[in-house]
């Protein structure tokens, strides 16, 4: 597999890869670096040997390399399935016994610039703790330690997990040179195995090893003990963001704008869809361009889902057919693993645009349908404008065709598929299905479901937000022809600065906004515009810095009620602490329900400190994480929706501006779900990330 450099290609100065390669060192006591994985990929005649590193609790990164058909001509891989059957086995340091874990890997995800790849485990691993990752670069003349399952030097197959000390030679744009100390080296089986810092006992990686002269190694008569190996410092943004797919950010400001900027510009990251047999970008839309498909075998397909299918949502299309299909005509649908969660299509035995979830995700489920009472309506070759809807509280589904409701059914016992989105076919028990013939444009889906308003505002082209919860996702099919895929985004509004708000400060990583504690804020929707349905669950993050502790409490990030605020991160003076919480109402006399930091710690100034709140409906909790660290939690039996619009560096009490923040404030980002402990620490270590 890919690995050891060879020096067939000198003349240009470069080390081309072999088979793949490992560190030969010290071997390793039993429970050290045990974020360390061994990696077998494939059986005989492709039967391969690799090292990784445990970076999630389901998430291993190591070389690409490792995983292609020939790494030598070619060290990428294509994203998904691995084409050989692979096995991690992660800390297990001795693999004569059986302590650690192992895992399937599921899916790869190539970095596509790099010899990186993450690979998905079908489990989490539990109890081993994933390694460090840095946001700094390693230097000429540092000392960085590599592990790896590799090759030593006298053993062809060793049965232990290997360190070595290396120098940093040279620092490429995206490349480290080291050479081995004291005779270490990496040689085969060492490919994707992690490089590291190791600051006060704790490792932090900066690379993953990619290929080397394998001097030292078992076999081999070279004497150079230099390899390459792949930074990985900067690409931290990426590995979260893979990392936290299934969690997108539903709305972040990085607050990265220069100085005398007026407004911070929110956003989310892309949801690209690839476009499968014969579907095509570039078609004229009802707006802009359009996503053209063959009705056999076009479609588009994203690996994210968007809204929770057992609860309120809200999906709009518009869709034209060229022919009218002898099937069903799916135009969107996210699916489960057996049924669709929705499909917004027409149907050819109805002769009629339809709306449906199926009764169950089983592979004998029947649809329950929301459609015209009568047949037709439905022209060849024309725009129409498509909205499905199931409302949660009266747990009906409804249709509106060109901007009036045609119809509605109950759905009693909906459920949430998760399985990602699906553009111009249908899938079922794995089998793409019901290809959509002709042209599909401007899709939105909202966590919500719309009212008739709001449903005449997107058949006019205007967009729902400020007032109102802007769209989860918004697929606008605007790419030029011969794209590989369409784009999705949350729709995010900007935050507004007002008073004593000054852009353009120093921040954790990049810009940041400083407040001057009076009079200074940023707000989030003029009219309202929240982002996040405070009574379910939900994330809030954000990088803070007081200049000055004020004798009252100073908010950082607030999502306003109509009197009380949905939530709030914050300082309080009163507890000399950081706090996270909502209110027991959204009344004028109601009172915070906090999770705070426990007695005896307080806040430091002029110190940057990362914040987290998570609201866990299900578990009916409110938790505050310091730095990575949970720091309290609290029990919140009724959470409320505060709709309002949403503000930093300030918080607002029936309509009344009140806590100025006194300081700094960088990289706000809010989820619409949990993210777990592992999450939070591993997004806290990753300081503000940017969009690498």
């Amino acid at each position: 597999m890919a690995g050891g450099l060879l020096a067939a290609s000198l003349a240009a100065g470069l080390l081309a890869p072999v088979s793949a390669q490992a560190v030969t060192g010290t071997a390793a006591l039993d429970g050290e670096y045990a974020f360390t994985a061994k990696l077998d990929i494939g059986s005989r005649e492709t039967q391969r040997a690799c090292s990784g590193v445990l970076v999630n609790t389901q998430w291993v990164l190591t070389a690409a390399s490792c995983f292609a058909d020939d790494p030598a001509q070619n060290p990428q891989v294509a994203a998904g399935k691995p084409k050989w059957a692979t096995t991690a086995t992660i800390g297990r340091t001795d693999l004569g016994k059986t302590a650690g874990q192992v895992r399937q890997v599921t899916e790869l995800v190539p970095h596509g610039d790099r010899d990186l790849v993450l690979a998905r485990l079908a489990t989490p691993v539990t109890n081993i703790t994933p390694v460090t990752l840095s946001s700094s670069a390693p230097t000429a003349g540092e000392e960085l330690r590599g592990t790896g399952y590799g090759r030593t030097k006298d053993e062809w197959v060793p049965n232990r997990l290997h360190s070595g000390a290396f120098s940093v030679d040279s620092v490429g744009s995206t490349e480290v040179s080291i050479t081995g100390r004291d005779g270490a080296a990496v040689c085969m089986g060492d490919t994707g195995g992690p490089v590291f810092r190791v600051t006060g006992g704790k490792a932090e990686l900066v690379a993953v090893n990619s290929r080397s002269w394998q001097g030292g190694c078992l076999g081999s008569d070279e004497t150079r003990t230099g390899a390459v190996s792949t930074r990985t410092d900067d690409v931290t943004g990426w590995i979260q963001r893979v990392r936290l797919a299934g969690k997108p950010e539903r709305a972040e400001w990085r607050l990265d704008e220069a100085a005398g900027a007026t407004q911070a510009q929110g956003s989310t990251p892309p949801r690209p869809a690839a476009l499968h047999g014969g579907a095509t970008t570039g078609a004229e839309g009802r707006k802009g361009t359009a996503l053209q498909l063959d009705g056999t075998s076009g479609y588009a397909s994203s690996d994210l889902a968007v809204v929770d299918t057992d609860r309120g949502f809200s999906v709009s299309a518009w869709v034209k057919l060229d022919r009218k299909p002898t099937g069903a005509a799916i135009a969107v649908a996210q699916p489960g693993k057996h049924n669709p969660g929705f499909e917004l299509y027409y149907s050819a035995a109805y002769d009629r645009w339809v709306f449906n979830q199926y009764s169950a995700d089983t592979s004998n489920a029947t649809p329950i349908r929301a459609m015209a009472a009568q047949a037709g309506g439905v022209t060849v070759g024309k725009w129409t404008h498509l909205v499905g809807l199931y409302d949660g509280t009266s747990k009906t589904l409804r249709l509106y065709v060109d901007n009036k409701l045609v119809g509605e059914t109950a759905l009693p016992n909906a459920w949430n598929a998760q399985e990602g989105l699906l553009f111009g076919a249908g899938r079922y028990d794995g089998v793409m299905k019901s290809f959509f013939p002709g042209a599909i444009d401007e899709v939105q889906l909202f966590d919500k479901p719309l009212s008739a308003t709001a449903i005449n505002k997107i058949y006019s082209l205007q967009q729902i937000g400020d007032p109102g919860r802007p769209a989860a996702a918004v697929f606008t099919m605007d790419e030029k022809p011969g794209a590989a895929g369409v784009n999705g985004h949350g729709d995010v509004l900007p935050a507004t600065f007002f008073g004593g708000a000054t852009p353009g400060k120093v921040g954790i990583d990049g810009n940041a906004a400083a407040f001057n504690g009076t009079d200074g804020y940023a707000k989030i929707g003029q009219t309202d515009g929240p982002h996040l349905n405070t009574q379910q669950s939900f994330t809030v993050s954000a990088w803070a810095k007081l200049d000055k502790k004020p004798g009252s409490a100073a908010i950082i990030f607030a999502q306003a009620g109509t009197h009380s605020p949905g939530l709030e991160l914050y300082y309080t003076a009163a507890y000399d602490r950081w706090a996270f919480n909502q209110y027991s109402a959204d009344t004028p006399d109601a009172t915070p329900v906090r999770a705070m930091q426990p007695d005896g710690t307080t806040a430091q100034v002029g110190v940057w400190v990362h914040l987290v709140g998570v609201h866990d409906v299900r578990a009916k909790t409110l938790t505050l994480y310091v730095n990575g660290t949970q720091a309290g939690k609290t029990t919140l039996s009724k959470p409320f929706y505060g709709g309002q619009s949403s503000y930093i560096g300030v918080g607002s009490y029936s309509g009344q501006l009140k806590s100025y923040f006194p300081g700094t404030i960088d990289d706000v980002r809010l989820y619409s779900t949990v993210l777990t402990a592992d999450e939070v620490r591993q997004l806290s270590q990753q300081k503000a990330l940017n969009n690498r």
